[in-house]
């Protein structure tokens, strides 16, 4: 399991245009919110990192299908509580088949979003638009651009063609897991 400090910011989009964006790369990514108690029950070689991560600090679980133009990979991450722009992070791809086991079984909430990534002045930039389930990436879709930094108090500039409405970074009414809806399941 991979494990690291992030640190970024967040910003709410009003508007972008991606249409003249260089080497623009884009993923559709679905993505389901676990309870960190369920995942005790679970055994096997790909969990046996995990268990060792998780901590009582650590409020967010997730497995995500990321879907991109040469493959599809199944992850599952783990964010721990911590300052408003730095969180600590661990993850681990694993397979497709715990990754269903796991929605199937556990899920609670999911989000679905297209991410752009492009780079602009030497910065990589991560655009989503959430699709779930209320705005399926039409009118009044929430956009979220992030951008990573070494440090907290890093300079950088905001690409032109995104037009920011507000910076949101801290402000937990925008994270993945508070935007996420229920699972609904077919009995």
């Amino acid at each position: 399991m991979r494990s690291h400090s992030e640190i970024e910011r967040k910003f709410l989009v009003y508007e972008a245009d991606l249409g003249n964006v260089p080497d623009l790369y884009l993923s559709e990514i679905y993505s389901v919110y676990v309870d960190p108690k369920d995942l005790d029950g679970l055994d096997g070689p790909e969990l046996n990192n995990i268990h060792s991560f998780l901590t009582p600090n650590h409020r967010e679980i997730r497995v995500s299908r990321i879907t991109s133009p040469e493959t599809i990979r199944f992850m599952l991450t783990v964010k721990a509580g911590g300052h408003e722009i730095r969180r600590g992070e661990a993850e681990q791809e694993i397979s497709e088949e715990l990754f269903y086991k796991i929605v199937k079984k556990y899920g609670k909430r999911h989000i679905e979003k297209s991410r752009f990534t492009f780079e602009y002045l030497r910065r990589i930039f991560e655009l989503d638009v959430i699709k779930t389930p209320h705005n399926k990436g039409g009118d009044g879709a929430t956009i979220i651009l992030e951008v990573e930094l070494e440090n907290e108090n890093q300079m950088f500039a905001l690409p032109p063609f995104v037009l920011i409405e507000k910076e949101v970074t801290g402000n937990s009414k925008f994270y993945n897991h508070t935007l996420a809806q229920p699972l609904v399941r077919n009995r």
